[in-house]
C-alpha cells in the first residue's frame, strides 16, 4: 500500500507541474528626436539632427543614382516620373529594398527595373544603423527614397 501511495504522490507532483515554455517577448520602442537615425560616418560630425539626416539622404541618393546610372538606361519614350523605394536598414547597417511604388511608365520602359534596383542597392555600402539611444541598441529602420527618372525627348 505504501508503495502505491508513493507512486501516486510522485505521479501527482509530476503531472501537476506546469510545463513552462519560453515566452516570446517583443519590445516596442517609441521613436524620439533624441534617437539617432541611420547615418554615414561623415554625416555624424554635423551639428543638428536635421543636417545629419539631410546629409544621409543626399549621400544615399547620390550613391544609388551612381549605381543606377552605370547601367546607362535608354528609354524609348521621354520620362519624367518618380519611383519611391522604401529601403530597410537592419541593425548591422545593411540596406535592402523593403518595397517600391508602382509606376506604369517606368515599368513599361524598363521591364527589368526590379532586378536593376536590387543589384544597385546590394552594392551600397553598409551604413551606421539607427540607434535607440535610451537603451543604446541599434534598430531596424526604413527610409522612403524617391528616384526621379527624367530624360529629354529624343
Amino acid at each position: 500500500m505504501n508503495k502505491w501511495l508513493l507512486i501516486l504522490s510522485v505521479a501527482l507532483v509530476f503531472f501537476s507541474c506546469k510545463q513552462s515554455s519560453p515566452e516570446k517577448h517583443s519590445i516596442s520602442y517609441e521613436w524620439t528626436f533624441s534617437d539617432e537615425s541611420p547615418s554615414f560616418s561623415h554625416c555624424d560630425s554635423l551639428q543638428t539632427y536635421k543636417e545629419q539626416y539631410q546629409c544621409f539622404q543626399k549621400e544615399l541618393s547620390r550613391l544609388l543614382s551612381n549605381q543606377i546610372n552605370q547601367h546607362r538606361l535608354q528609354p524609348n519614350n521621354p520620362l519624367n516620373d518618380t519611383l519611391v523605394l522604401t529601403l530597410l536598414i537592419d541593425q548591422k547597417g545593411k540596406i535592402s529594398i523593403k518595397n517600391r511604388s508602382t509606376n506604369t511608365n517606368i515599368d513599361a520602359e524598363f521591364p527589368f527595373i526590379d532586378s536593376l534596383l536590387q543589384l544597385s542597392v546590394s552594392k551600397l555600402p553598409n551604413v551606421l544603423p539607427a540607434t535607440k539611444t535610451n537603451v543604446g541598441l541599434p534598430v531596424k529602420s526604413t527610409i522612403d527614397l524617391p528616384l526621379i527618372f527624367k530624360t529629354a525627348p529624343q
